[in-house]
């Protein structure tokens, strides 16, 4: 494991890809998203809690999962890239590799819904409160959401998300 420090971003790679990062609620309720931890210890115990290898590195702050990649020296296919959405469902996480982007008509057409539209900066703040804008991780059971995983990205040995 690397070392932790308080200055730049996190980044976590799943090595032994879990089926803990499915989750089922489709749901949410405001007042059940209270924050004990801080985001970064809230995904080290989950990754720890589940026994799922990783490595924490420590880097200069990026804002994109592109710039990830490239600070990191990784192809962008293993770079999760997390898009929230809403649907008639409630809230849900997509995570995609970095080198695409989220076809909204195909989420419906998949997924068998009939109205989808991406989360708006304010709908991330109430959401992620503990979490820096564009920073989620893909772990859409820490905050009660159900998480959508394309299956190429879910098909790498490595994957890295900030």
């Amino acid at each position: 494991m690397g070392q932790q420090g308080t200055h730049g971003r996190s980044m976590y790679r799943d090595i032994a890809r879990s089926p803990l990062w499915y989750s089922h609620c489709l749901n949410i309720e405001w007042s059940r998203l209270e924050v004990y931890m801080p985001m970064r210890e809230r995904v080290l115990k989950f990754l720890n809690d589940n026994r799922i290898e990783y490595l924490h590195t420590i880097h200069e702050p990026v804002f994109t999962a592109r710039e990830l990649a490239s600070v990191e020296h990784l192809p962008l296919r293993d770079v999760a890239k997390v898009v929230v959405f809403w649907s008639e469902r409630g809230c849900a996480l997509a995570v995609i590799p970095a080198d695409m982007l989220l076809d909204l008509d195909q989420v419906r057409s998949i997924l068998g819904l009939s109205d989808v539209s991406l989360a708006t900066e304010s709908d991330l703040g109430r959401l992620f409160p503990d979490s820096e804008l564009g920073a989620m991780a893909p772990l859409g059971n820490l905050f009660e959401l159900p998480v959508f995983v394309d299956e190429n990205l879910a098909a790498e040995n490595v994957i890295a998300f900030n």
